[in-house]
């Protein structure tokens, strides 16, 4: 009214219009409009008839907006109905200002780089209907106060770290329609007063920590579309009130904890389209009413701990696309009537324990594309007709008791990418000589009763693993297999191969000419191969290779130790001659290596090899195939020695001992975890597996080339994992500073530096594996108010000596001596304890008595020591000079830039007191600590 009451040519209307658009101008963000004059004619502004801005929209991409949010003059739009600033990479926090926007209606800054808390401010806006802040970095908990928000529809804080509990004024919200709050860091329950949301269609709370029961009275969401509570931590039995929102169309609850039994009631649900529970603890049978649901296109029930029949109503469920049954205690048999589901795209009941035979109806289901029933106990042939799957991408039979010979038809199925038939009876020879598999990834039939020749494969450039092993085969090994470009793994072992695998001979693979540079293993052991050992070029990528129990004669090839990743090499029981390759020293990472029952002439090489093995005392090394005698070369890494050894070389000699991580270990005690030991391709499946192929939930923080995701194994172990983000992948200079890392924090051990677990160097997916820090870098300690008041003055001082520790060992217990080059609070990183290692060795360097140590400048900036900008020389000083800022950074509670450039200054230092110094967050320092601290600036300005 106010508005009508001015004329849009008067001085004040005039006035108004001017102060808008001079705010819209000091943005920068419309500095491309100023020629078509009237404000109002700009990409995104919107005008009331008086020509008063109602709304600002740059979700477009016609115009982008950069810089803080802050920018704006919100004081100058007092008229302003829309504002959308959504995904134009705004930074900086939410304004308090943002307030005084008393007529604001709908506001959008999802999709940006927000940080900081949501203003309390934002609760003036009474007559707000959309907020959506979606997809920034906000923190902090939802300030009281948002019962004011009586006329909001659609609220959206989801994929941000906000914390605390959902407070229960939410339920205040009458008119709520929509309401995200999914991939946060909530906590505590569901609030009870949820229930008065009556208008409710959507709630979304997935990927928080919220645990506690169902709310009950949940039958008041009648209006209720869309209920997500997936990946928190609900217990307790789902309602059976739940089967009273006739109006739900996706229920999604997996990976929660909720017990009990799939409630009958569920059956009312006929709108219901997308059911998910999988990953819970549920009992008893699948309900058999679930027929009445004829709108059901996706039925996950995976994971859980469900018995009894798969009820063949099930059959009748025309419109299902996926069906997920896996890893429960189901029986007896899959229903013939699943032969009815034609629309189906997902079959999965692996991990049961059903019987019987494939039904033959199974080739009806012609858009199939992932069918997976394998670990049960199914039996009988594989049906004819198989070739009828033409979509057909993942067929996984593996682990069942099937026996026949393997059809044919599979061959046909050119959209193939994943073929397990192994640990069945399978006999007969594979026919796969005209087989399409121009898709295949992975073929596996492994432990069967194959015999025949190991077939020919035909334009197989995708083909990245290949297991026969444990069959009956014979024959040679097809040149063909060499011409697969994508092959990482071979595993042939336990067969009856015969001929031999020379470097240029037909009908053998021809390592030297073939593209394999990606293949990671290879396994050709207890065969009847001749000849002997094949020259590796290109093997940048080979961790691998068993050529053991064979008929192998000749040299090593010296080529051999120039695949600088061996992790395992088994070329025992062989009639190998000649000495052993002094290149072997290079193998920094090779953990076990067995020569045994051969015939070497000479010593074990004398210049050292990892763990520093000891050489022979026998002059000589000579063996007789298989018999056992005291002049044998039998290199292998017990756990118990190996340990002892490391023991004894630390605690008498205190000095660095270059280690590489051992397998074994893994296995016994689960203290360490090797990627690179592709043992089967378990470990990579493993961390694909539980950070579902890197998915941004799993993300903890992202920097200039890498992404850290937290990673929970099978196992139970927590891990961290930095992966290259895939264009740093490709750059050199992130690919040697990869390396780097793994080489220096593979040959060292301390307690004040992170543990590398293992590390993945492939060109399409880099990645190191660490131990995990529960309480993130020090640089966030220190910003977040909570912990840093949890870093009390004790833990401070303590975290500065477990700095000190670690570079005392890297500059003086190692040899050489090893410069860290980028100490940084962002590189320490805190664990649970809130004790402190030292992380990132991308730059580190291992200093060379017999050089110069000129090097490019590196580090972070504020860290690094001042002369070496001007003398490019490296020394253990440019380290203790960024230990000091550290130091100083970790008393004053933020980085001491301006109390250091003080002293370049005419300001005087002198009468600066130690508490104008120190973090004002804690209480006063004891006396004690006091005058430690004050030694450390004394040092520091000295």
């Amino acid at each position: 009214m106010a508005e009508a009451a001015n004329n849009s040519s008067s001085p004040l209307a005039e006035t108004t219009k001017e102060t808008e658009r001079e705010a819209l101008l000091s943005t920068g963000w419309w500095e491309n409009q100023i020629p078509l004059g009237n404000t109002c004619n700009w990409i995104g502004i919107k005008c009331s008839k008086a020509g008063r801005v109602i709304s600002i929209d740059l979700s477009s991409p016609e115009i982008y907006a950069t810089g803080e949010l802050g920018k704006l003059n919100f004081s100058s739009f007092p008229y302003l109905q829309t504002l959308d600033l959504s995904g134009c990479g705004l930074t900086g926090s939410i304004p308090s200002q943002i307030g005084t926007l008393s007529k604001l209606k709908h506001l959008s800054l999802q999709y940006n780089d927000l940080s900081g808390n949501l203003p309390s401010s934002l609760f003036n806006l009474s007559q707000l209907q959309v907020l959506d802040v979606n997809t920034n970095n906000l923190r902090g908990s939802i300030p009281s106060g948002i019962n004011s928000f009586k006329n909001m529809h659609f609220l959206h804080l989801g994929y941000n770290k906000l914390t605390g509990v959902i407070p229960s004024e939410l339920g205040n919200l009458s008119n709520l329609v929509t309401l995200y709050l999914q991939d946060n860091n909530f906590s505590g329950t569901l609030p009870s007063s949820l229930i008065n949301l009556t208008k409710l269609q959507t709630l979304q709370v997935s990927d928080n920590d919220l645990s506690g029961y169902f709310p009950s009275g949940i039958s008041s969401f009648e209006n209720l579309v869309y209920l997500d509570f997936e990946y928190n931590e609900f217990t307790g039995f789902i309602p059976w009130e739940i089967g009273k929102l006739s109006n739900l169309v996706t229920i999604k609850l997996q990976n929660n904890n909720f017990n009990g039994t799939l409630p009958s009631s569920l059956v009312n649900l006929t709108q219901l389209q997308m059911l998910d529970v999988s990953g819970n603890a549920l009992s008893g049978s699948i309900p058999s009413g679930i027929i009445s649901l004829k709108n059901l296109f996706y039925l996950d029930l995976d994971k859980n701990k469900l018995t009894g029949f798969i009820p063949w109503e099930l059959g009748n469920q025309s419109n299902l696309v996926s069906l997920y049954l896996g890893e429960n205690k189901l029986t007896g048999t899959i229903p013939s009537a699943f032969g009815s589901l034609t629309k189906l795209n997902i079959m999965d009941l692996h991990h049961n324990c059903l019987t019987g035979k494939l039904p033959s109806s199974l080739v009806n289901l012609t858009q199939l594309r992932v069918l997976d029933f394998s670990k049960n106990y199914l039996s009988g042939f594989l049906p004819s007709e198989l070739g009828n799957l033409r979509n057909l991408d993942t067929f996984d039979l593996g682990k069942n008791n099937l026996t026949g010979s393997i059809p044919s038809d599979l061959g046909s199925l050119a959209n193939l990418n994943h073929l397990n038939l192994s640990f069945n009876q399978f006999n007969g020879s594979l026919n796969f000589q005209q087989a399409n598999f121009t898709s295949l990834k992975k073929l596996d039939v492994a432990h069967n009763s194959l015999i025949g020749f190991i077939p020919v494969f035909k334009d197989c450039l995708n083909l990245q693993y290949l297991d026969l092993s444990n069959n009956l085969l014979s024959g040679q090994i097809p040149e063909e297999l060499g011409h697969c470009p994508s092959l990482e793994v071979v595993i042939l072992n336990s067969n009856n191969l015969t001929g031999r695998i020379p470097n240029q001979v037909k009908g053998s693979l021809d390592f030297q000419q073939a593209n394999l540079s990606k293949l990671m293993k290879l396994d050709v052991a207890h065969n009847f191969l001749t000849g002997s050992i094949p020259v590796f070029k290109n093997c940048d990528n080979l961790q691998y290779l068993d050529f053991s129990n064979n008929f192998l004669d000749g040299h090593i090839p010296e080529e051999l130790g120039d695949c600088s990743f061996l992790v395992s090499v088994s070329l025992n029981s062989n009639n190998l001659t000649g000495s052993i390759p002094d290149k072997f020293h290079c193998l920094l990472y090779l953990t076990y290596l067995d020569l045994s029952y051969n015939h070497f002439s000479n010593k074990i090489p004398p210049t050292k090899f990892p763990y520093k093995l000891h050489k022979c005392h026998n002059g000589e090394l000579t063996s007789h195939r298989r018999k056992p005698v005291l002049h044998v070369l039998y290199i292998v890494l017990p756990l118990t020695i190996g340990l002892s050894l490391l023991l004894l070389a630390f605690v008498y000699f205190g000095r660095c001992t270059p280690t590489t991580i051992q397998n074994k270990t893994n296995v016994r005690n689960g203290d360490l975890f090797s990627v690179w030991n592709f043992d089967g391709n378990i470990a990579y499946e493993d961390i694909i597996s539980a950070t579902n192929n890197f998915d941004i939930k799993y993300c903890i923080g992202t920097g200039g080339y890498g992404s850290v995701y937290e990673t929970r194994l099978p196992s139970g172990k927590t891990v961290a994992l930095k992966k290259l983000h895939r264009r740093e992948a490709e750059d050199p200079a992130f690919d040697r500073s990869f390396r780097n890392e793994v080489h220096v924090l593979s040959n060292i051990r301390h307690k004040n530096i992170v543990k590398l677990y293992g590390f993945c160097l492939h060109n399409r997916c880099m990645f190191l594996v660490y131990e995990y820090m529960e309480k993130g870098s020090l640089f966030c300690a220190l910003r977040n108010e909570a912990h840093a008041v949890e870093l009390d003055w004790s833990k401070r001082v303590d975290i500065v000596k477990g700095i000190a520790h670690a570079l005392s060992y890297m500059h003086h217990d190692c040899t050489p001596p090893i410069v860290h080059r980028d100490i940084s609070s962002n590189n320490i990183l805190l664990n649970s304890k809130m004790e402190a290692f030292v992380a990132d060795f991308g730059a580190s360097r291992f200093l060379d008595p017999n050089s110069s140590n000129q090097t490019m400048v590196a580090g972070t900036c504020g860290y690094i020591a001042p002369e070496l900008a001007y003398t490019m020389v490296v020394t253990e000083k440019c380290d203790v000079y960024s230990f000091g800022v550290v130091a100083l950074e970790i008393m004053m509670g933020s980085h001491p830039g301006e109390f250091i450039s003080s002293f370049t200054t005419c300001k005087s230092t002198q009468t600066r007191s130690l508490n104008d110094i120190l973090d004002r967050r804690l209480p006063r320092p004891t006396r004690e600590q006091e005058a430690g601290q004050s030694l450390l600036i004394e040092s520091f300005t000295s």
